[in-house]
């Protein structure tokens, strides 16, 4: 890898601007006992009691009031803390970079078709961007020559290394403060790059990346793309970090600061799946921050036959056991809190006895919550929501478990144990609202077969790569205790 090259001072340093907030979805803004406010949410979730000046800024931040870029260090520190605690999210009046601040780089194998459609999408940038590179890693179909006769500047490998060892090559070629990495099955949109530069802005960023939505199409497994493409993470904006709500992005489109990512020398290059994850991760260890813009849109063309789909589903589980390895404790099946566990632990047994005690054990746990959450005037309803809502979701990520991770396990338990069955079949009515929820143009039955398919080729990964790298890792659960013994409240004043 070369050494980064010399940028202006704005570039490193980001461009002021003022911002707004957008507080996220999942925030309840509760009275507090001491005339304070309480915001209850973010991604893990906590609690943030406000009072004095900081009641007054975030209530005037919840009304659309814009943070000037002259804000004192403890105004821009209370914005940051909700930022970084994925209770709110930015909208930058400015632009962090200019478009010909951008190296577009695309890696390509044998996708001369695909690269033809990526550069199409990409003619409105033509010599707005500082350059666009493609990386042809040892093609023998002319996808060099295709972008060569378009206009990029190609860098020839002689022979295949894999998309890792593609990005850094164009990566080690870029020049301009800030790179762009596309994938040549990608399809750009109208207007895409704008919206990630405006979070360059904050001079903490180091990463953003657009929304990646499937293609679709007329077959079954197009169809179920369009809604559930491993690389759509959805509609929510939010951080980008380990543990929480968005753990991950991929690197088929995002755009990043150069140096940056060649002070973590680019991607490694020894991983051919996942190699996105690691590099995002060990992105948080050096305090750069990574961010989600579902507002841009790339398309992407996904593969449309079923044997594809489990091709790609299982290159991603076993991609597990080496992040585990590289980021312990980070890729866990389920993430459940022991009350949770003892809830759907009795009530799966589908006896009476059974769901009445996995009920008093919801019970017990909400009583619990609302003498960890006194500071709250409503202590009572709201420990009492959370609680409900937190067994919820954790059923839900049981079921799905029981098919995405421990599928072999919960197939040999069913045929003795109705526990197992309940379980598994818990996971399927889970997919029957994931069906309601999303829409495909696809009947129940067959949206559901597709997803059993997805899961299967997704746990027979997993389990793969970790028969491969001798771990268990990857299957072995987490069991936090949220809000803990202490108070859960952060203070500000």
């Amino acid at each position: 890898m070369t050494n980064a090259p010399e940028h202006s001072q704005d570039a490193r340093e980001g461009v002021r601007s003022s911002l707004v907030l957008a507080f996220d979805p999942s925030v309840m803004f509760e009275d507090g006992t001491d005339e304070s406010i309480v915001l209850v949410g973010g991604s893990p979730m906590r609690l943030l009691r406000l009072r004095g000046r900081a009641k007054t800024l975030v209530t005037q931040w919840r009304e659309g009031e814009a943070i000037p870029p002259d804000s004192s260090p403890a105004v821009t520190g209370l914005a940051r803390r909700l930022l970084q605690a994925g209770m709110a999210h930015p909208r930058w009046a400015g632009s962090g970079g200019r478009l010909a601040d951008v190296t577009i780089v695309v890696p390509v194998y044998q996708r001369r078709v695909e690269l033809q459609r990526l550069l199409a999408s990409l003619d409105d940038l033509r010599g707005r961007v500082g350059e666009v590179v493609v990386v042809d890693d040892g093609s023998s179909d002319g996808s060099g020559e295709v972008a060569a006769a378009w206009g990029a500047r190609v860098i020839k490998r002689p022979h295949r290394t894999g998309p890792a060892a593609a990005r850094n090559a164009g990566l080690a070629e870029v020049r301009t403060p800030l790179v762009a990495f596309l994938d040549s099955d990608c399809e750009a949109t109208l207007g895409w790059l704008p919206p990630l530069l405006a979070h360059f802005c904050d001079p903490t960023v180091a990463v953003v990346a657009p929304r990646i939505r499937g293609a679709g199409g007329t077959t079954v497994v197009a169809r179920y793309e369009a809604v559930r493409s491993a690389l759509d993470l959805g509609p929510l904006e939010g951080r980008v970090a380990a543990g929480t709500r968005i753990s991950y992005v991929p690197s088929a489109a995002l755009v990043g600061r150069i140096d940056a990512l060649q002070l973590l020398d680019g991607f490694d290059e020894a991983m051919h799946v996942g190699e996105d994850v690691d590099l995002l991760w060990r992105m948080g260890r050096v305090q750069g921050e990574v961010r989600y813009e579902p507002r841009a849109v790339v398309v992407h063309h996904d593969r449309a036959t079923l044997n594809e789909l489990c091709r790609r589903r299982y290159a991603y589980g076993s991609s597990a056991a080496a992040l585990h390895l590289r980021h312990p404790g980070r890729v866990p099946p389920l993430v459940l809190s022991p009350w949770s566990v003892a809830v759907w632990a009795f009530a799966i047994g589908v006896s009476p006895a059974g769901i009445v005690i996995g009920l008093g054990v919801a019970g017990g746990s909400a009583a619990r919550l609302p003498r960890k959450l006194r500071m709250l005037r409503n202590s009572r309803s709201v420990g009492l929501r959370l609680a409900a809502r937190g067994h919820w979701h954790a059923g839900a990520q049981l079921g799905a478990a029981a098919w995405r991770a421990f599928l072999p396990v919960a197939a040999v338990a069913a045929t003795r144990s109705r526990r197992a069955r309940v379980l598994l079949a818990f996971g399927l009515f889970a997919h029957i609202g994931e069906w309601r929820a999303r829409r495909p143009t696809l009947d129940p039955f067959r949206y559901v077969g597709v997803r059993v398919v997805d899961d299967a080729s997704y746990c027979a990964g997993v389990w793969a790569g970790c028969f491969q790298h001798r771990t268990i890792g990857p299957l072995v659960p987490k069991f936090p205790n949220w809000p803990g013994r202490r108070n859960p409240a952060e203070d500000a004043s």
